[in-house]
């Protein structure tokens, strides 16, 4: 999720002289986005029929965010099947669910980490 303007604002305070980011990246992948520029070499969304969310849905795609740059990692080490899960055609599945709207990629829900109850 984006930082709050107010925590935002704090670190600004914390270091005045400093240059405060707000982007958005991960570790098997690095940066991906910058001050809301994508700064990936490229980005693109799959279905997540598991919680609903369609490329093709309107009026704005939304999907699984999948990023590839070229300085990523291609798998994780000794463990072929979380590779095989996270590492499809060249890109990492973030696990991050987002939408393209007209300003650019906005992160909407998280796919990875959901539990889900008996009751559904």
């Amino acid at each position: 999720a984006p930082v709050s303007k107010t925590v935002f604002e704090f670190m600004k305070k914390l270091w005045p002289n400093g240059k405060v980011y707000d982007g958005y990246g991960c570790m098997e992948a690095g940066t991906v986005s910058v001050e809301g520029m994508i700064s990936a070499e490229a980005v693109m969304l799959i279905d997540c029929p598991e919680l609903n969310y369609y490329v093709s849905d309107k009026p704005f795609p939304r999907g699984e965010v999948c990023v590839h740059n070229r300085s990523m990692a291609t798998g994780y080490f000794k463990d072929p099947q979380r590779s095989k899960e996270s590492f499809v055609d060249g890109f990492f599945r973030t696990g991050d669910i987002g939408e393209w709207t007209d300003s650019g990629l906005r992160l909407i829900d998280r796919k990875k980490n959901i539990v889900k109850l008996a009751q559904g």
